[in-house]
């Protein structure tokens, strides 16, 4: 039935459609939420404005020093956490009887937001008392991003519960995807649920890994976690969020280092040599026979500076090398330079040099130039035309042939390999938990979403081959299957 402008709005306000919801709108879960955004725009100012009458100014402090953990930590008005702290203060906060300048006969009265309920329901619009009611018995939750409906809004999946919700949210819808993970309290109003309480970022699905420990521990307390249950936590799931915003808004900095887990930094070793011919030849051992001393006549008959690599069998982190590049030296003359990428290599060749290289050769110094010294040397010279040759030999065919099989050989060794992210465990051993095949496929989700961002991008066929390798892990039975 087509609703007319001056018949009353089909959202329940009590006005006619055109002072309300107009014409644009005709679903009726969306005649809700535009009358649940108008109703609740105003709210927060509503509530803290009703806090400092009732209980003082002091009143927030005390919520922050709570919220933020830290006992002289001072209310910030402009924190990254206030769209997660408001809602909580208004809704969940309830002072300690022991540690609070309240009167504790009117602790009890609390959360705040029950006590502005009981002393204006009446004069309020129902549907907001409704609003206000279900809020305060909502608890914050983790959630999945199962699909998003961009301009419209999302399937969330309750990760401590299971449990899907279709959220209406129009503005975040048209940034969030599929995959991100939420820290937000959902609340249903008339068959409508909204978002309220949301972290001011989204976290990307390898952040699972605390959620999912926190889970564990929950469920070793109750078989089914109901919303109280939910709020009894809450103090370790803030933990957990704060923890994550951290990470990601303020990240450690990036510690560099070669496959031998050393710190990265270039090293130039040189020796005075009294022949280079001799010194090439005593440093042999150090080629594992892959060169001889024609290379070095013929290198010197061309004009060219005699090299050798400095190369050790095998790689302690990639067992699918042959061998591992540990530095290169060049002779000019009588004189012997050796480059390494640590100073812990620096100084083995040092030891080996001293033992290995004619009588008469004479160590001369080491320069150690940090990774940051020559990004900082590098950022100076035209990064657009570094760029464009960079682009242009990343897209030769050859070229991504050659990278697409380096990833298709990093892939098929990583489900061997033990991992941070899983405890130690490898993604094989991983995948024998439900708890554990949860996290390789948050992993395996952060890897699709960067590998659309490669130069070429990830190849969908290697991802394919990985899950497969991934799934033929799995013990048989009703267990079997993945979270998406």
């Amino acid at each position: 039935m087509k609703v007319g402008r001056n018949d009353p709005c089909p959202c329940g306000s009590g006005l006619k459609q055109k002072r309300c919801c107009g014409m644009e709108r005709t679903d009726p879960g969306e005649l809700v939420w535009a009358r649940l955004r108008r109703l609740t725009e105003p709210l927060a100012t509503t509530l803290l404005k009703f806090a400092v009458q009732q209980y003082g100014a002091n009143i927030v402090e005390e919520a922050w020093t709570e919220f933020d953990g830290d006992s002289d930590a001072a209310f910030d008005p402009e924190s990254i956490h206030l769209p997660v702290f408001m809602p909580w203060f208004f809704y969940h906060w309830t002072p300690d009887p022991q540690d609070t300048e309240i009167p504790v006969e009117r602790v009890e009265e609390f959360p705040l937001a029950v006590s502005y309920l009981r002393d204006r329901r009446r004069s309020i619009d129902p549907l907001l008392a409704q609003y206000i009611q279900t809020a305060c018995d909502s608890p914050f939750s983790f959630f999945d991003i199962v699909s998003v409906s961009a301009g419209e809004g999302f399937v969330l999946r309750d990760i401590l519960r299971g449990s899907q919700t279709e959220v209406i949210e129009h503005s975040a819808s048209k940034t969030l995807n599929e995959g991100d993970l939420l820290f937000a309290q959902v609340v249903a109003a008339s068959g409508v649920a909204v978002l309220d309480g949301c972290a001011p970022v989204p976290f990307p699905p390898s952040e699972k890994r605390p959620i999912l420990k926190l889970r564990k521990l929950m469920r070793e307390g109750a078989s089914l976690l109901s919303d109280e249950y939910l709020r009894d936590w809450e103090t370790e799931m803030l933990d957990i969020y704060r923890d994550m915003v951290n990470r990601l808004v303020n990240p450690p900095p990036i510690e560099l280092q070669n496959t031998d887990g050393d710190p990265l930094a270039l090293c130039r070793i040189s020796y005075a040599v009294p022949s280079g011919r001799s010194a090439f030849e005593a440093l042999q051992p150090l080629v594992l026979g892959r060169m001889d001393i024609d290379d070095f006549d013929m290198a010197v008959e061309a004009g060219e500076k005699p090299e050798l690599s400095w190369l050790k069998d095998g790689n302690s982190k990639h067992s699918n090398w042959d061998n591992t590049v540990l530095g290169r030296i060049v002779i000019d003359g009588n004189g012997l330079v050796a480059e390494v990428n640590s100073e812990e290599r620096a100084l083995a060749f040092r030891h080996l040099a001293d033992e290995m290289l004619p009588r008469g050769s004479k160590y001369l110094g080491t320069v150690v130039e940090s990774i940051e010294q020559l990004v900082t040397e590098r950022g100076r010279r035209s990064r657009s035309a570094a760029g464009t040759e960079a682009a242009e030999f990343n897209a030769r065919p050859e070229v991504q042939a050659m990278l697409t099989e380096q990833l298709r050989n990093h892939y098929r060794e990583w489900p061997k390999t033990p991992l941070p992210a899983l405890d130690g465990m490898t993604p094989l051993e991983a995948m024998s938990t439900p708890d554990g095949r949860e996290m390789v496929e948050a992993l395996l989700v952060e890897f699709e979403r960067s590998g659309n961002r490669h130069s070429p991008p990830l190849d969908a066929s290697i991802l394919v081959e990985l899950r497969a390798t991934l799934d033929s892990a799995i013990p048989s039975g009703p267990t079997r299957g993945r979270h998406r």
